[in-house]
C-alpha cells in the first residue's frame, strides 16, 4: 500500500520529477542536489528520509537544527543546511555537519561566523539574492550590496563562497517565474564572474511548487518540504 510508506514514495516522486525536468532541459540530473526540507518535523521523519537514500537536510532555525542534530549525530553522513535567517549570536552553536548556510544577506552574521567558524573545513555560504523586487514577504539583497558582501566572504579563509540561493515568489504565473529566475540566474553569473570565481556556482532556487522552472532556469540545488515530509503537525 503507497500510504504505509509515504516518505519513501514521496522521494520517489521528487526524484522522478527533478529527473524529467533535467531531462527536458537537457541537464545531467546527477548535478541537481535535492535538499530535504525537515523543518518542523521530527527526528523520526528525517531518519526515514535517510534510509530511503537522503544525505541532505535543511533547517530554518539554529535551535531545532542543534535538538535533532544531537539525535542524529550517530549519523555521520548527514549534511545539514541552514536554509533560514540566522541571527549572529546563534552561529557559535554550528557545527561541522553544517555544510551550507543558505541565507546569508547581513555583513554581521558573515562576521560573526568569521570569529566563529572554528572547525578545519570551510563553510560554504551562499549569499541570498532578491528574485522579485516587489516581493516584500521574501528577504534578498540586490545586486551591489550582495557584491560588497561577497568581496569579504571572498577574503575569510574560515568561509567558501559556494553561490546564491533565492525564494520564488508565489501567486505568480509560470511565465512570469520564468522571467524572474531567468533574470535571477544571470545576476548570480554576473557576481561570479565579476568577482572571478573559479568554476560555476552553486544556485539553490525552486521548491516543490516550481522546481521544473528552476531547474530549466539553471538551479542546481533543490528545497523540497512538505511534497517529502507531508504538512508538519504544529500542534
Amino acid at each position: 500500500m503507497e500510504n504505509d510508506h509515504p516518505i519513501q514514495n514521496n522521494i520517489e516522486k521528487i526524484k522522478k520529477r527533478i529527473l524529467a525536468a533535467a531531462l527536458e532541459s537537457k541537464r545531467d540530473p546527477n548535478k541537481i542536489k535535492l535538499i530535504a526540507v525537515s523543518k518542523y518535523h521530527d527526528s523520526k521523519s528525517i531518519l526515514e528520509a535517510y534510509q530511503n537514500g537522503l544525505r541532505d537536510f535543511g533547517e530554518n532555525y539554529v535551535q531545532e537544527w542543534k535538538e535533532k542534530y544531537s539525535q542524529l549525530h550517530s549519523l555521520n553522513d548527514i549534511s545539514w543546511h541552514i536554509i533560514g535567517p540566522i541571527q549572529s549570536n546563534k552561529v557559535k552553536y554550528l557545527n561541522d555537519s553544517v555544510k551550507s548556510i543558505q541565507s546569508i544577506c547581513s555583513m554581521s552574521t558573515v562576521k560573526e561566523l568569521e570569529k566563529k567558524w572554528i572547525h578545519k573545513t570551510p563553510v560554504n555560504i551562499f549569499v541570498q539574492l532578491s528574485v522579485d523586487k516587489d516581493d516584500l514577504n521574501k528577504s534578498g539583497l540586490n545586486s551591489a550590496d550582495a557584491s560588497e558582501l561577497i568581496s569579504y566572504i571572498l577574503r575569510c579563509p574560515q568561509l567558501s563562497f559556494a553561490g546564491f540561493m533565492g525564494m520564488g515568489p508565489i501567486n505568480r504565473s509560470k511565465s512570469e517565474l520564468e522571467t524572474l529566475y531567468n533574470y535571477f540566474y544571470e545576476n548570480c553569473m554576473a557576481l561570479w564572474r565579476h568577482h572571478q570565481c573559479a568554476g560555476f556556482p552553486e544556485i539553490s532556487l525552486g521548491m516543490s511548487q516550481d522546481l521544473e522552472i528552476a531547474i530549466a532556469c539553471g538551479a542546481t540545488i533543490i528545497r523540497v518540504g512538505t511534497d517529502i515530509f507531508g504538512k508538519p503537525n504544529l500542534s
